[in-house]
């Protein structure tokens, strides 16, 4: 089982920071909702490139 680490709670708090914002501005909301998905994006791709890694 894998433990929370420090990039799991950023990425909590970019969500919770790019959701805030988008109740407030639609177009900062549009760039801070973007900016949240590919941070995610980014963090599922090196987890899934550190497994393989590992797997070798």
């Amino acid at each position: 089982m894998k433990t929370i680490d420090t990039s799991d709670l950023f990425t909590i708090g970019v969500a919770i920071f790019g959701f805030t914002v988008a109740k407030y501005s639609e177009w900062m909301g549009a760039i801070a909702l973007t900016l949240t998905a590919v941070w995610i994006l980014y963090q599922l791709v090196s987890r899934i490139r550190e497994d393989l890694r590992r797997r070798k």
